[in-house]
């Protein structure tokens, strides 16, 4: 008979079990310890008579943890609660690439899917979600659609707070689908991604410009987004965005989000760091930052772009990659402009994260 250990299961919750074979091969009793101390944690919040205690229309805690066992990531812990959910399909990728990750001695990519019910986030809502990759493990963060940020009545913010730990060897590839903000909806976004020596990370952020067919473009009050990646204790990336049409007595004399931004519908960051992805960093400096930017970019108006390489020492240790930035007239072009730049990461995932986006 199989062993299961199940971590928590109540109303509005979702949670893994687990089990010594099956879904999470690998996992020992001795790691039931760890989660069980999780459980408790969690369950202060959902096991209780006293819901007043956390108002779950506002705040909304997240927790994943992966490892790589018997080379490949399972899930060891998934807790979520409403309006936020994990779609946690089994690895698979092809035959070819499966060899490839098992000759590299690399995991196969776990596909976790994150999900919102209603598709987006309410105003005043904050979902705080907080992972945490094992050694080799190797994650690959999807969405099934954009995520929608509704109007803002009371001048209140929807926000997102991810805070994400890549250990030695292990690979994050956060590949969402944009964010896209309703009129007057008011948004704030914080990643913060801490890389051990050898961990590796690849990030799209990207951000459309409205509901285009209802004639909404740059037509909300507030976007702000983050991201912030530290390595050896000391921060390397800090990148932030700020659109607002300003509220100041000179805000006629100055152009709008939308006259600023002109013909293009979509804005984005690519930020590429760490040894599992170095051939595809060089790709990315070689291919756009080799050709001059009114040679290349411009005479393409449809998509411009620009990339920076990083380079980052400490103690002996050397942390490498790169940073692109783009806009785009469509989100087609956009992500046809990802993929194309990027199609080096389906080697390191062992999967194409965009076959099933086209």
């Amino acid at each position: 008979m199989t062993d299961k250990y199940l971590i928590s299961s109540s109303r509005d919750t979702e949670c893994l079990s687990f089990s010594s074979t099956g879904y999470t091969q690998g996992v020992s009793p001795s790691s039931v310890q760890q989660l069980t101390a999780i459980h408790s944690e969690i369950s202060k919040h959902t096991h209780t008579s006293k819901m007043e205690d956390i108002d779950s229309s506002t705040s909304t805690k997240a927790i994943l943890s992966f490892r790589n066992v018997h080379g490949e990531t399972v899930a060891t812990a998934a807790f979520a609660s409403y309006p936020l959910k994990f779609i946690i399909p089994r690895s698979l990728g092809s035959v070819s690439n499966r060899m490839q990750c098992e000759q590299a001695e690399t995991p196969l990519a776990l596909s976790v899917y994150l999900v919102t019910y209603g598709g987006g986030i309410l105003a005043g809502d904050c979902v705080s979600l907080d992972v945490t990759l094992e050694d080799t493990s190797t994650v690959l963060f999807l969405t099934q659609a954009s995520t929608k940020i509704y109007k803002s009545i009371n001048t209140s913010s929807a926000a997102q707070d991810m805070f994400v730990k890549v250990c030695n060897g292990a690979l994050l590839a956060l590949v969402p689908d944009p964010v896209v903000c309703f009129q007057n909806a008011r948004y704030e976004q914080t990643q913060t991604f801490q890389l051990e020596q050898t961990g590796s990370l690849f990030v799209v952020d990207w951000l459309l410009s409205g509901r285009m067919a209802r004639g909404e473009r740059w037509a909300f009050d507030l976007y702000r987004s983050q991201n912030t990646v530290t390595w050896g204790g000391q921060e390397v990336v800090h990148d932030s965005l700020l659109l607002s049409d300003s509220s100041s007595a000179n805000a006629k004399l100055l152009p709008t989000v939308s006259e600023r931004m002109g013909s293009f519908e979509v804005s984005g960051t690519v930020i590429v760091l760490g040894p599992r992805l170095v051939d595809l960093s060089r790709s990315l400096l070689t291919d756009l930052s080799s050709q001059d930017v009114q040679n290349t970019s411009w005479t393409h108006p449809l998509v411009v772009h620009s990339v920076s390489q990083l380079h980052f020492s400490k103690d002996g240790a050397v942390l490498t990659g790169c940073i692109v930035r783009f806009m785009a007239t469509s989100s087609e072009l956009a992500m046809q402009f990802v993929m194309n730049q990027c199609r080096l990461l389906s080697s390191a995932l062992g999967d194409d994260p965009w076959k099933k986006k086209v």
